[in-house]
Order: C-alpha cells, then sequence, then structure tokens
C-alpha cells in the first residue's frame, strides 16, 4: 500500500537486505525457461520475460512455409473449458480470446490493451480508465465502459471461482449497479478504493472484457462455474474460438474486425499434451510448431534438429535452499551464512 515508488522500492530492498543476511533462503539462481518452436515460422515476441499471462509469441509470429496455422503445445487442464480461471488457462482466455484493459509487454512492461489511458485521483482512491474508440467485439459490437464495469464487478465478486485475482480494498459501496466499478460514460469506467492500494494495475491486466449482453444470456450471473460463451461466442481478444473440445484442441481464427493491438495473420491451434516427451516427439516430427516451457532435457535435442530452433525466457521461479533452522546446525546464523557465501552463483 506505499504508493510513492521510490519509498517503496526502498522498502522492498530492505527486506532483501534483511533475509538476505538472515540467509533463511539461500538463493542459488533463478530457473530459465526454455521453449522450442519450428523454424517454418518467423518467431517473434517471446521477449525476455517469462510472463505466462501474455503469448505474444503466439500472437506475433508469423507463418514462412506451410499450412497458416500456428499449432501450440498445450496442458489438458488449461484447455478443459473456454471459460477457464486455471493460471495458464487465463493466459489463454484473457489474452487470446478476450482481452483486458491493460498487459504485459514482451519485457513485462504494463502497457495499454483496451484501455487508452487512466488518471489517479489525488487521494489515490480512483483510478479513471478511458477506453479505445476503437476497439470492438468479435461480432462489431463497440467495447463500452459498461461491459468493462460489468466483466471487473462479475470477476471480483465471485472470488471462489475465478480464483487467479488480486484482493484491492474495494469500496463496493460506490456504485449501485456494480459496486466499485462506475460507468462515467460509453468510454469512460471509474474504479473506486476504499484505500490506496500501490499494485491496482495488475488486476486490470489478469481479467479479459466479457461481452455483457451474451454473456448474462448464457447464464454467466446465474451459475457461474458453469457458464461456457458458446454460441455465439463473442469475445474480444486477438482471436476468436472457431471450434473446441475440451481437453484435447480450441481453433483459433484471427479477429474478425481489428484489434487495437494485436492482429496476427495465421490461425492458431492449441493442442492438448499430458506427456512432456509426445510433446517434444511432436515438434520433431512437426505436427506440433512451439512448445513453452520444454524440459531442459530436451533442449539439446532440439538443438540437434536441423528445422528446430529454441528460446530462452527469464523465469520467475529461484532455485534456492531452505536450511533447517529449528535446530543445530543451522540454527545458527553465522553458519547459514557461510554455506551461502560458499556458492559461486556465477558459475552456477
Amino acid at each position: 500500500r506505499i504508493t510513492d515508488e521510490d519509498e517503496r522500492r526502498k522498502t522492498v530492498n530492505e527486506a532483501f537486505k534483511i533475509i538476505s543476511e538472515d540467509s533463511g533462503v539461500i538463493t542459488q539462481s533463478n530457473i530459465p525457461v526454455f521453449g522450442g518452436y519450428n523454424k517454418r515460422i518467423e518467431f517473434k515476441g517471446a521477449g525476455t520475460m517469462n510472463v505466462q499471462t501474455h503469448l505474444w509469441h503466439l500472437r506475433q509470429s508469423e507463418v514462412k512455409d506451410g499450412e497458416n496455422v500456428i499449432v501450440w503445445a498445450s496442458t489438458p487442464g488449461s484447455l478443459q473449458k473456454i471459460n477457464n480461471p486455471a493460471p495458464l488457462s487465463t493466459a489463454i482466455r484473457s489474452n487470446l480470446i478476450w482481452s483486458p484493459l491493460f498487459e504485459y509487454s514482451p519485457e513485462g512492461e504494463l502497457e495499454p490493451c483496451l484501455a487508452k489511458d487512466y488518471e489517479v485521483s489525488d487521494d489515490l482512491t480512483e483510478v479513471t480508465v478511458s477506453l479505445r474508440n476503437d476497439a470492438v467485439f468479435h461480432n462489431g459490437d463497440s467495447i463500452t465502459a459498461e461491459d468493462v464495469a460489468w466483466s471487473l464487478w462479475f470477476y471480483f465478486n465471485n472470488p471462489s471461482y475465478y480464483y487467479w485475482t488480486a484482493n484491492p480494498p474495494w469500496d463496493w459501496e460506490a456504485d449501485p449497479d456494480y459496486g466499485f466499478a462506475e460507468v462515467v460514460d460509453d468510454t469512460t469506467v471509474r474504479f473506486h478504493l476504499k484505500e490506496p492500494y500501490a499494485p491496482f494495475m495488475i488486476p486490470l491486466s489478469l481479467w479479459g472484457i466479457l461481452h455483457k449482453e451474451s454473456s448474462i444470456a448464457q447464464g454467466a450471473e446465474e451459475n457461474t462455474q458453469e457458464f461456457e460463451p458458446n454460441d455465439p461466442f463473442i469475445g474480444s481478444g486477438p482471436f476468436t474460438v472457431s471450434d473446441f473440445s475440451s481437453g484435447e484442441i480450441m481453433r483459433l481464427e484471427p479477429h474478425p474486425y481489428e484489434h487495437p493491438v494485436s492482429n496476427p495473420s495465421h490461425r492458431a491451434n492449441l493442442v492438448s499434451f499430458g506427456d512432456p516427451t509426445a510433446m517434444f516427439e511432436a515438434l520433431v516430427s512437426g505436427s506440433v510448431d512451439c512448445i513453452p516451457g520444454v524440459n531442459y532435457n530436451f533442449v539439446s535435442r532440439i538443438e540437434n534438429e536441423d528445422h528446430l530452433e529454441t528460446y530462452i525466457q527469464d523465469g520467475f521461479d529461484v532455485l534456492f535452499a531452505a536450511p533447517q533452522q529449528s535446530h543445530a546446525p543451522f540454527k545458527f546464523k553465522e553458519l547459514r551464512q557461510a554455506v551461502s557465501a560458499s556458492l559461486n552463483r556465477r558459475e552456477i
């Protein structure tokens, strides 16, 4: 809740200093994320950061040879439903078939998507978001502040199902219709907080904006967990769903109109794999074009295939040792510090 960036950075650095000197967690290195792709694709958009929510490489890559479709390997759990709140599924639903107000760039910078800009009140408890005038749903309807306010209200009003959310201190009494979300006009929505909350923009990047009218008609409010948009499917993202088989495959077509940020020139098929070896063999055989998060054991094998290439991203996860501090010898901080100091992290 520290809203001054310099003060927040100082506090975070002090916290890391304390835990570093205590050596309660002995870090070794970050865990890089490896992937592989077929060279028939002009591979773009992976960036340096493994931001699981962006999937830019599926949006920005282009097909150079063969059928104009990119086949992307996924996990069975991420394809259980179109409206699936699981972490990787959130990447698919909120950045491919729907779009959020803001999203992370391939380098991890938060940038506008369906939103154009935002303003924060002097007391830091109101955030007013302006929408792009050219943003439309897959059926051509304009994306309005009403859709935005209802969508965010819907997600945060059902936290037991849409659990992949932050917990901002919303002022639920601010608006008679949508609690913390106020429709100012067709292209302006204002969010109300009870107190300042520095990472407020992050929740606005996690959830795609739904088409209010068709979502309600298909039962979103009556039965949230069973809600599954199907006929018609009206999304707001770079792709629209043309075919879906639960746990197996999702076929995507480019936005039939124009997306304000991402306009892929290809179709995309997301195919489910439960076994990493089967996923790797599919890449080698050419039936799959891209596998994300590949096991390091497959990296050298990919490099030995002339038609394949690897890519690498910085991971958020860290490899570390956690000494047992409740009894000797590691209850002594000096020993924990000695172990930490003995590691050659550059060599690791």
